[in-house]
């Protein structure tokens, strides 16, 4: 009996702590559906056009995730971009916040003085880009302070389960 209770015990506390390691966001929303009701909170004159998959293979690895969304303004003298990925699990996505955060570096080194000779007040953007993971998600924004925080925040609200 009492190895039993000792047992039951333990598969509770397992089935706890399995419980704890959720993460609260939803995984089945389209990337697509998530920028289309946030991208309000990070308006643009002109509006935004979607990078296509050629570009998507360049700079991220497609192997990491099975769906993906990345907007950029269409107004030449503005560089918010932003993009949404949703990776096929948990060890993919922690891979996927890696290579996005390192493509958020790469722009950060790469592309500095070409923006600096045409928009050097974009500069501020490209500095406080950001990339952030949600469960199986991972999204990055390069937008001004305040609409970036607005972008993030309506992600996140969508995706809580």
């Amino acid at each position: 009996m009492k190895k039993l209770i000792i047992f039951l015990s333990l598969i509770a506390i397992a089935s706890i702590l399995t419980a704890c390691g959720k993460d609260g966001y939803s995984d089945s929303v389209l990337c697509r559906d998530i920028l289309e009701s946030s991208k309000e909170k990070a308006p643009v004159d002109m509006g935004y056009g979607s990078f296509d998959d050629d570009y998507k293979k360049a700079y991220f690895d497609s192997t990491l995730f099975e769906d993906c969304d990345i907007r950029y303004s269409l107004l030449a003298e503005d560089i918010n971009e932003f993009g949404v990925f949703r990776a096929k699990d948990k060890k993919n996505a922690k891979s996927l916040y890696g290579n996005v955060r390192d493509y958020l570096s790469e722009l950060k080194t790469d592309k500095r003085a070409f923006i600096e000779s045409y928009a050097p007040e974009q500069i501020p953007k490209l500095d406080n880009a950001e990339v952030r993971r949600y469960g199986n998600y991972v999204v990055y924004a390069i937008l001004p302070d305040g609409e970036r925080t607005e972008f993030f925040g309506a992600i996140e609200a969508l995706l809580k389960k």
